[in-house]
């Protein structure tokens, strides 16, 4: 699966005054420096644990299906050996794992045909799971709609977060993030090395939030 943002949030999960008195920094000589960090945190928070903390509108992309993945129709989707969280590797054929997290909206899907325009599949096809494992869930009696196109086939629009401004962040990722801002701070240059969610006390913090890979 793909995933390409299509909208960027316009706040950020902590606010520039929180961090500047977590840092007991006064006055505004720092600010910009000080929110580059904050981007960089947010940044480096999201991708450790895959997932959105403000809402944007997301596309995912698939080549196809579970169940048309060079597998017979009968036959389970996980080969046994696929790397991935554990409440992806025992969803059924009717559930489609969405790779990011929190998803609130599916606001549209769209297949690309042979001829290279789209086809919308209706809303009254699908539901989605939403939440911390979110999933595109075939209803019963309904059937995958197959792509005329090898690769990118499927898009699903979606949003993706936590909510619309920092308050919506749980508040173990917030204060996480002003550790790691202080620590990327403070730790400028080559003297910044080895795991910052380690050295910044953030990882156990996030701990809860990160999928078990097995």
């Amino acid at each position: 699966m793909r995933i390409e943002t299509l909208t960027v949030p316009g706040v950020n999960a902590i606010l520039l005054d929180e961090v500047k008195d977590h840092m007991r920094i006064d006055g505004t000589d720092e600010d910009a420096s000080l929110g580059a960090l904050v981007g960089t945190a947010t940044s480096l928070v999201e991708g450790y644990l895959d997932l959105a903390l403000i809402d944007r509108q997301v596309a995912l992309y698939l080549d196809a299906w579970p169940t048309t993945s060079g597998k017979k129709a009968n036959e389970p989707w996980w080969n046994g050996v696929a790397d991935g969280a554990i409440s992806t590797l025992d969803s059924s054929c009717y559930h489609v794992p969405l790779m990011i997290k929190p998803v609130h909206i599916i606001s549209g899907i769209d297949i690309t045909t042979a001829d290279g325009s789209t086809v919308a599949w209706g809303t009254d096809n699908y539901y989605l799971k939403p939440g911390m494992a979110p999933a595109l869930v075939r209803k019963y009696g309904r059937s995958w709609p197959v792509p005329g196109v090898r690769a990118d086939g499927i898009k699903i629009t979606a949003t993706a977060g936590f909510g619309a401004d920092w308050n919506t962040v749980p508040a173990s990722i917030r204060q996480a993030l002003l550790m790691l801002v202080a620590h990327l701070y403070y730790n400028r240059g080559n003297e910044a090395g080895g795991n910052a969610f380690l050295a910044s006390g953030a990882a156990p913090l996030l701990a809860s939030f990160r999928d078990m890979r097995i």
